[in-house]
């Protein structure tokens, strides 16, 4: 069974039971993404975004980051290496948001596992 950090930094493993995550679980499938539209309504749709979501990189950041909207969470990305091979020009500034947010709100006592 894989361990997850107790403080998320990067992309981790997904465990095996996801039933025993520390955190609320949202699961994006990659699998059909083929377009940046396509993949910031599916972001907008898992993670719940507010309607005034910009659906642009620097939009998912500003809402993914704010400590006063988050709380502790698990997004897990099905399909992720499939993703970075097919789409690596959406993967790559995908991981960077991603990763950004996971800091700034680990500054914040918050933890984002990222799970692949």
């Amino acid at each position: 069974m894989t361990q997850l950090s107790p403080a998320p930094t990067g992309f981790q493993t997904a465990p095996t039971d996801l039933n025993a995550l520390p955190a609320d679980l949202q699961t994006l499938d990659l699998n059909s993404i083929d377009s940046k539209a396509e993949l910031m309504h599916a972001l907008a749709y898992t993670l719940h975004l507010p309607p005034h979501f910009g659906h642009n990189w620097d939009a998912l950041y500003d809402l993914l980051s704010d400590p006063d909207a988050r709380t502790s969470a698990a997004l897990h990305l099905t399909h992720w290496g499939e993703f970075q091979a097919r789409r690596p020009d959406l993967a790559g500034p995908l991981r960077s948001v991603l990763l950004d947010a996971q800091e700034a709100l680990h500054a914040a006592g918050i933890s984002l596992w990222l799970l692949v």
